[in-house]
């Protein structure tokens, strides 16, 4: 064979094998991303432990659960938890 013909096969045989390799590698990062995080049922059991009143769903904002409740003096905040340890981060108060 000539040389031209084994570097067109080179690269078809790369045209081909890239992307599959790529979705693969992008596949296994994004399930090790949604594996460990914890159910938003424990999410609420971690605000009621604090005795915090909570208002509707938890949902995933920057890579932490976010809630809406109530502090110590029924102002209205939002409450972080880590969604990989179950740990209550804090709230910040809404203006």
């Amino acid at each position: 064979m000539s040389i031209k013909a084994l570097v067109l096969a080179d690269a078809i045989a790369l045209t081909f094998a890239v992307p599959s390799i790529a979705a693969a590698e992008q596949s296994a990062v994004h399930q090790h991303d949604t594996q460990h995080v914890i159910d938003r049922d424990k999410v609420i059991d971690v605000l009621r432990t604090r005795h915090l009143r909570y208002i509707g769903q938890p949902f995933l904002r920057n890579g932490r659960y976010v809630i809406r409740c109530y502090d110590d003096f029924s102002h209205l905040s939002y409450c972080f938890v880590d969604p990989h340890s179950g740990r209550y981060l804090g709230m910040d108060l809404k203006l």
